[in-house]
C-alpha cells in the first residue's frame, strides 16, 4: 500500500483517544482518576468497554492485509512486528514499571522479582502489545500455509477459537502475576 487510507487513519486515531481516556479515568474507584462508579464519566468508560479493544484488533487486521507477509519474506515481516510491538513493550513497559515501582501511590506496582518477567506475563495496558504480537505470529504461519485461504481449514481453525475463547478462563491465569 503506497497510500494511506484516511478512514482507516481516522478509525485509527478515535481507538488511540479512546484507550487513552480509559486508562486516564481508570476501570475503578481505585485506579486513573478514581471516580465514583456511578460516575457519568465512568459509565460511559464502562460503555465504551465494547468498542475500545475490538476496533484496535480490526484495524490491526485490516492493516495486516495491505502488508500480509510473502512467501521467503517471513524474517523481514517478524523483524517489523519486533521492532513495532516487542521494542515498544520492552522499553516503555520496562520504563513504566519502574517508574510505577518508585512512585508513591501508584496504582499497582510489581516487585523487583517480578520485573524480569515483565516480558512473558501481561503487566497493566502492555498486554494488548504482547496479545498482538502472538496474534500476528500464529495468522502469519496459517498464512503463509495458505491454512486461511481453504474454506475447511479455515472453519476448523475459527471453530478451535471460538472454543478456546469460550474456555479461556481455564488457562488464562497461568499468564498472570497475581
Amino acid at each position: 500500500m503506497s497510500k494511506r487510507d484516511l478512514r482507516i487513519d481516522t478509525a485509527r486515531g478515535i481507538a488511540c483517544i479512546l484507550l487513552v481516556s480509559y486508562h486516564t479515568i481508570g476501570n475503578s474507584p481505585a485506579t486513573g482518576l478514581r471516580l465514583a462508579v456511578d460516575s457519568p464519566i465512568a459509565v460511559a468508560n464502562s460503555w465504551l468497554a465494547y468498542l475500545r479493544m475490538p476496533l484496535f484488533t480490526v484495524l490491526s487486521g485490516i492493516v495486516y492485509t495491505w502488508r500480509p507477509i510473502l512467501p521467503g519474506h517471513t524474517l523481514a515481516f517478524l523483524k517489523g512486528k519486533v521492532l513495532r510491538l516487542i521494542l515498544p513493550l520492552i522499553c516503555v513497559g520496562y520504563l513504566f514499571a519502574v517508574v510505577q515501582m518508585i512512585t508513591p501511590g501508584a496504582n499497582y506496582k510489581i516487585s523487583a522479582e517480578q520485573l524480569p518477567l515483565l516480558m512473558f506475563w501481561p503487566y497493566e495496558h502492555f498486554w494488548f502489545l504482547q496479545a498482538l504480537f502472538i496474534v500476528f505470529i500464529t495468522i502469519s504461519v496459517l498464512d503463509i500455509n495458505y491454512l486461511l485461504k481453504r474454506k475447511l481449514s479455515f472453519i476448523s481453525i475459527f471453530c478451535i477459537s471460538a472454543v478456546l475463547f469460550i474456555y479461556r478462563d481455564n488457562f488464562t491465569s497461568f499468564f498472570s502475576f497475581n
